[in-house]
């Protein structure tokens, strides 16, 4: 059973959380899953699927559904697609929208994309409506870095994992660069942090990269079924390149200095 087959069997048993994180590391197999779920919920002739056609699933996929709200970071001019966030102040706003009562939905719902862009006040702001929702509102927070997320954030809501390892063939390639950048000296990794930390604007595309590749390590560790130690290794390596990406997104750290410490960890 998937992610949405979840959620989906979790709505007609009446059984639904008021909040959930689903963690991939597909960007659009996460939001499809999302807006599919969003559709099905109040499609006027959904069986297995929303049927995609009535006036619900239109206005849904046309952003125009009054029960639906979405918060997406964004940033200024001058920032980097990968420094947006989402600010307090759009969090407020979704408290102030969400205190209105429904218009014609069994509840209203609220899709955070990039939820690990929230900033700390942002996080904090979120975790209070966490704790008073203000009526029935369903949260789904999107996200390919869930320990970014405050853990009472975390522990508020059931997480989903939608991971993707469908091999591509660029994908094989980030596993096998990853690899070989695991077993070379220190030294080594150490010059990869220098020249990727002079070119900013390849920090996200390789940690993406590389995230995609230990995650898929760590898949095949499970598999294999290797020693504890092999697990919990790999598992501290997912969690620091996460770290990694969420404080260089977020935050002026030297960038350097956070990637050697990353290749620490490797």
């Amino acid at each position: 059973m998937n992610e949405l087959e979840y959620l989906k069997r979790a709505f007609d048993k009446e059984r639904l959380a008021h909040a959930y994180i689903l963690c991939g590391n597909d960007e659009n197999k996460v939001q499809e899953s999302a807006q599919e779920f969003v559709r099905y919920i109040n499609c006027a002739k959904r069986s297995e699927n929303s049927c995609k056609e009535c006036e619900s699933c239109l206005a849904i996929d046309g952003n125009r559904f009054p029960d639906l709200y979405r918060v997406a970071p964004h940033g200024t001019e001058e920032e980097s697609q990968w420094r947006a966030e989402i600010k307090i102040g759009q969090i407020r706003q979704l408290g102030m929208s969400l205190s209105r009562a429904a218009w014609n939905a069994p509840f209203q719902v609220a899709i955070v994309e990039q939820a690990h862009t929230m900033n700390v006040e942002a996080q904090s702001a979120f975790l209070k409506l966490l704790e008073e929702p203000r009526g029935p509102v369903l949260f789904l927070l999107l996200t390919k870095h869930e320990f970014v997320l405050l853990d009472t954030i975390r522990s508020r809501a059931q997480q989903l994992a939608c991971w993707n390892f469908t091999a591509r063939p660029e994908q094989a390639r980030s596993l096998e660069e990853f690899q070989k950048l695991q077993q070379v000296s220190l030294h080594e990794r150490f010059v990869v942090a220098k020249e990727l930390a002079e070119n900013p604007s390849r920090i996200s595309v390789e940690l993406e990269k590389w995230l995609y590749a230990a995650r898929a390590a760590l898949m095949n560790t499970l598999k294999e079924k290797a020693d504890g130690s092999s697990l919990s290794k790999m598992l501290k390596t997912v969690r620091a390149i996460q770290e990694v990406s969420a404080i260089l997104a977020r935050t002026n750290s030297n960038a350097r200095l956070a990637l050697e410490r990353l290749m620490i960890e490797f």
